[in-house]
């Protein structure tokens, strides 16, 4: 398993996704890990962000097997509670890249195009 993103919390708070599907967090400069990916559904973990609001966003894609497969952008406004899938527009494609600006606007990176 290797990182392939992180995203840091004004509070100091670090997420690190992985390419083998997991989530950790860092409450203390990554002294410690915790898992943070109840409920997240995917296998790769390409990119994070943090929103205006201190939101958690996750950038993913699967792999079956040999086959590249779809990917979707998760958010978390619940503190990881829980996931809801923001995919809409995105079809068959692997979110490689995510930010977000100061209105609320999601900008994301594919692997295929639009």
């Amino acid at each position: 398993m290797s990182v392939t993103s992180l995203a840091v919390r004004a509070n100091g708070e670090v997420f690190a996704g992985m390419n083998g599907g997991s989530l950790y967090r860092s409450t203390n400069r990554g002294q410690t890990w915790v898992a943070a990916n109840s409920g997240l559904s995917t296998t790769i973990v390409n990119a994070l962000a943090i929103t205006h609001r201190g939101d958690l966003m996750a950038g993913t894609e699967t792999w079956e097997g040999n086959t590249h497969g779809c990917g979707s952008i998760f958010l978390s406004t619940n503190d990881r509670v829980s996931w809801v899938a923001l995919d809409s527009g995105l079809q068959n494609n692997s979110v490689m890249a995510l930010a977000t600006d100061s209105m609320g606007n999601i900008l994301a990176g594919t692997g295929n195009g639009p």
